[in-house]
């Protein structure tokens, strides 16, 4: 099922205005069994605007279910081909990507030291900054006092943990107040029990004028069940198994900055997220602006 929330509220003129929308993804559980899924009734439009929303939420979900839409398009593949040329154009060494700085008017190249001839100059300022440098996490404990009617960790806990995170990641990543614009793709693909250690790891995959897109992905580990985990998710030695439990993509507004640091992906890991969150903030703006 999916539902359709509108929120309204009248202004100082008594005129009503439309604070939000939101669009969750339900799916109905055998109340006798949580493991499986049941039908539920169809819907009959009466109307022809009924009928239209009927068609735009079916055309939602084909998307949903589409493959294609994940893939990358030519104008992506193009995007983020000039992307590394510029970046590699700017160093003297072969195959070397680095970022800028600003100086006034003023850009040079900058690669994680300052440049010899910068260094009596303390007024310099990054233009650029690499994704995997915008990393923050934080870390819970899953208590009872979290549950839902089915013994879950409710999900609207995750949401408000994910939801501070990623604020808080803005907030720094701008170093200035930020306001929240848009909450996009959340999934819940596994459930989160009791008793697990819960991860939340927030990165800003791309960046517009004064606009931020902050992910955040929950994963939890759970000490007794550390060699089930390692089976699905191989992890490397070392590392701790994990597995994925959710994913949030917010939209964060620099309220005192207008022109934000570029983010950067160095690695070619990340730029899939990089197309995905330009992807989910030129969505979001063709609404809001």
């Amino acid at each position: 099922m999916q539902v359709c929330l509108r929120l309204f509220q009248n202004d100082e003129s008594g005129n009503l205005m439309h604070l939000l929308k939101a669009e969750f993804i339900m799916v109905s559980r055998d109340p006798l069994d949580g493991t499986k899924k049941v039908r539920v009734h169809g819907l009959t439009a009466l109307t022809p605007d009924e009928a239209d929303t009927i068609n735009r939420t079916k055309e939602h979900f084909r998307k949903m279910g589409d493959s294609a839409n994940r893939q990358l398009t030519s104008e992506e593949f193009r995007l983020i081909h000039d992307m590394y040329s510029e970046l590699v154009g700017r160093s003297m060494v072969h195959d070397v990507a680095v970022l800028s700085v600003g100086i006034g008017d003023l850009k040079v190249a900058y690669s994680g030291t300052v440049p010899l001839r910068l260094r009596k100059i303390r007024n310099f300022q990054k233009s650029e900054m690499w994704m995997h440098k915008t990393n923050l996490s934080v870390t819970e404990i899953c208590f009872p006092e979290y549950q839902n009617m089915y013994g879950k960790i409710f999900g609207g806990f995750l949401m408000r943990k994910a939801l501070e995170l990623a604020h808080t990641n803005a907030k720094l990543y701008c170093k200035g107040r930020v306001a929240i614009r848009s909450m996009d793709q959340i999934e819940f693909q596994k459930p989160v029990e009791i008793g697990h250690v819960l991860h939340f790891d927030s990165m800003v995959t791309y960046t517009e004028g004064k606009y931020i897109q902050v992910k955040v992905a929950a994963t939890i580990s759970d000490q007794h069940k550390l060699p089930e985990l390692a089976k699905l998710n191989n992890p490397t030695l070392g590392e701790e198994a994990r597995v994925n439990t959710n994913v949030f993509n917010f939209t964060m507004e620099s309220v005192e900055n207008p022109s934000v640091l570029r983010v950067v992906p160095k690695h070619y890991v990340h730029t899939t997220s990089y197309l995905e969150g330009r992807r989910l903030l030129n969505n979001t703006l063709k609404r809001i602006v």
